[in-house]
């Protein structure tokens, strides 16, 4: 397991077990947990993967890439926890998805019935004209190289409250 990205420390609390089960010979494996750092409060995800084992997941099933069945599957599963997790909303809330890939977060909150949905990719950071109830963003932040910049800059993104 990693320390946190932001601060280096190893204290952390865990917020929300993503672990599904995944197809083989699907590269990333093992105990997925979404964790806060207790130093800094950072939020980030915690594994048992090595970078090699990113490195062959970003080779062969990025998703920007033409994605395999099993690994859309995955995904689905994936986001189906991340739903349960989220706050209860009204369906008319605002909702970000930053860093939004092939678009499924999108469709799947579509298909819970919210109605308000903007997509944004990380290449396209902007100000917006409305605030958000609520920001997603998965597998995002290991791609951004100026993490605190763009932390900003999204949290900026939300309404009060």
């Amino acid at each position: 397991m990693r320390n946190c990205i932001v601060c280096g420390n190893n204290h952390k609390r865990i917020i929300f077990d993503s672990s599904v089960k995944v197809p083989s010979p699907y590269p990333l494996y093992g105990t997925q947990y979404i964790v806060q750092c207790k130093e800094c409060s950072f939020i980030f995800s915690d594994s048992e993967n090595t970078e090699s084992n990113y490195n062959d997941y970003y080779t062969s099933l990025n998703k920007h890439k033409k994605r395999f069945k099993d690994a859309r599957s995955l995904d689905k599963l994936y986001f189906n926890k991340i739903l349960n997790f989220i706050p209860h909303l009204d369906d008319d809330a605002n909702i970000l998805d930053f860093g939004s890939g092939d678009l499924l977060m999108q469709s799947m909150l579509k298909e819970s019935g919210f109605k308000n949905i903007l997509t944004c990719d990380t290449d396209s950071v902007r100000d917006f004209q409305k605030r958000f109830n609520l920001i997603i963003s998965t597998h995002t932040f290991e791609h951004i190289h100026n993490a605190d910049e763009t932390l900003k800059k999204v949290r900026s993104f939300l309404k009060d409250g």
